[in-house]
């Protein structure tokens, strides 16, 4: 049996600790969870026989709500697609 993961709560939090960590870098004091809201979505693409499982999660970004501006929908964006830069998998041959 094989297992694909795309995402985690380990990915919410290493992003989370980003951008806490650039927004200090730039003298803020903003948190993550003060501008973004993060959430793993299901893609709802799932295969499963007998011999495999494989089922999508992403990432979704979003700005808050009262959190305005093109910057905000850009940043949100880009650290929607981190995890598109990195090849993610597991397998368990058992």
């Amino acid at each position: 049996m094989r297992f694909f993961v795309e995402a985690t709560d380990k990915t919410i939090e290493n992003i989370k600790a980003l951008v806490d960590s650039l927004f200090a870098l730039s003298g803020s004091t903003l948190k993550c969870d003060d501008v973004f809201r993060l959430e793993l979505v299901d893609k709802n693409e799932e295969e499963e026989n007998d011999w495999d499982k494989y089922e999508e999660v992403d990432l979704k970004v979003t700005p808050k709500e009262g959190v305005n501006g093109d910057s905000a929908q850009v940043a949100a964006k880009i650290l929607s697609s981190l995890t598109d830069i990195f090849s993610i998998q597991s397998s368990y041959n058992g």
